[in-house]
């Protein structure tokens, strides 16, 4: 009986030890789940302090722990600490801890003016920095993002003018939102916002074949002073193609050169006739221009988000 109980003691310990395993290894895992959506936030936020012009030359550090950011370093004036905070503002950020000082100098207080001894006029006694350091955990403003939906519309007029036989591939242009975008009722894109797009196709036709072809799109817009990348359909334009165009009109010059030659010397007139009129199609061919795509200024295009974008409300 003794034995017996021995070895339940024994397999209860051994249970309850593998248990604590599985329980470690199961924690640690989602620890390591975690640590990586820190990180991932940490050099997001980084990289928009170092971006910021209102933060250039400040060295603002920011720590980030189970969604919960810290922010330290030395600001100027209190609008650079709001810009922090805003920079640290996104989603999957639960809370924000400013620790950023602030550090305001004094005037120059003034020394002793009289003669005392030998000392005449001594120098005014520069006052020290006073470190100021502003909580604004409770007082940073709440930033609220807004989801633009892929397939939402974008109307916009251009800048400036594009063609086909001018433009190429990767020239940049830019241009205005025409329409007000609204999303669940709310304004979020107004009439007005910079955008700015690439040239990704561009091609003029031959005099005797192929087709001239024009295609944009949008990569940056710009709401309320801040830009966001963006990533929209293709807008695109061609021309008929020439290789057909010119088959007709040398075979119609032939046809109309041979029926001449034939009214003036019967069958060997309108074999000369014919070749004439061929080569007469061929020169007006090769001397007319092939036809271009053109966008004149203030022209309205019709774009459509290929993704979703986040903005700041």
């Amino acid at each position: 009986m003794t034995t017996i109980t021995q070895t339940k003691k024994r397999w209860l310990k051994v249970g309850t030890a593998s248990f604590a395993l599985i329980a470690l290894g199961l924690g640690s895992s989602g620890c390591k789940r975690k640590s990586a959506q820190d990180t991932q936030l940490q050099t997001t936020i980084s990289n928009r302090l170092a971006a910021d012009p209102a933060l250039q030359g400040l060295n603002i550090q920011d720590r980030v722990k189970g969604g919960v950011v810290t922010l330290t370093g030395t600001a100027q004036n209190y609008q650079q600490l709001q810009a922090a905070s805003q920079d640290a503002q996104m989603p999957g950020v639960s809370k924000i801890v400013n620790q950023i000082s602030t550090v305001s100098t004094p005037g120059v207080q003034a020394g002793n003016s009289g003669n005392q001894g030998n000392q005449a006029n001594p120098r005014p006694a520069m006052a020290r920095p006073t470190p100021v350091t502003a909580q604004t955990t409770a007082a940073a403003p709440v930033i609220r993002w807004i989801q633009v939906p892929a397939g939402t519309n974008l109307m916009v007029r251009i800048n400036q003018p594009l063609a086909s036989n001018l433009a190429h591939a990767g020239e940049t242009f830019s241009g205005r939102v025409e329409r007000t975008v609204t999303v669940r009722g709310h304004r979020i894109i107004p009439s007005g916002a910079a955008v700015q797009g690439v040239v990704v196709y561009a091609h003029s036709a031959g005099h005797f074949r192929g087709r001239s072809g024009l295609r944009l799109r949008l990569n940056q817009i710009t709401i309320r002073g801040r830009a966001y990348a963006m990533q929209t359909s293709i807008w695109q334009k061609f021309t008929y193609a020439r290789g057909k165009r010119s088959a007709i009109a040398i075979g119609g010059g032939a046809g109309l050169g041979a029926l001449v030659g034939a009214l003036a010397g019967g069958g060997k007139g309108a074999a000369i006739g014919g070749a004439i009129g061929a080569g007469t199609g061929t020169a007006v061919q090769g001397l007319t221009h092939p036809p271009e795509i053109r966008l004149p200024a203030e022209t309205g295009l019709q774009f459509q988000l290929a993704r979703s974008i986040q903005v700041e409300q």
